[in-house]
């Protein structure tokens, strides 16, 4: 068994590693390669594990994204300016614009529908 770094695994607010081991026979179905994975949300530690394409690289931009949209939550809790954030970050402020807009639009509650107890005959 070997032990690798994952570059798709959470880096700011956590931490994983691949799992490698090798093939038992030419019928061994059981993949290689998996993923171990902790992060950190509001203060408590999540585990978990996953098998996933190591050479995805779209999964690990979406995790990047997903990063930068935390770090700008709490920067924008902390009162710092749009601009400023963009600074910090080192992006463009049009992505930290777009990364405000996305978090108030996911923090915004779900509209349900109205649930009817009437009885319809």
């Amino acid at each position: 068994m070997e032990l690798t770094y994952d570059p798709g695994a959470p880096r700011e607010f956590g931490g994983g590693f691949n799992v490698h081991r090798r093939k038992m026979s030419e019928f061994d179905m059981i993949p290689t390669c998996y993923q171990h994975w902790y992060r950190v949300v509001d203060r408590q530690i999540e585990f978990g594990w996953e098998i996933r394409d190591q050479d995805d690289k779209a999964s690990i931009k979406q995790l990047e994204i997903h990063e930068r949209r935390m770090r700008v939550e709490q920067l924008l809790a902390d009162g710092m300016e749009q601009k400023e954030i963009a600074t910090v970050l080192k992006v463009d402020p049009a992505t930290v614009s777009r990364d405000v807009s996305k978090i108030k639009a996911d923090s915004k509650p779900k509209p349900t529908a109205d649930v009817f107890d009437d009885d319809f005959e």
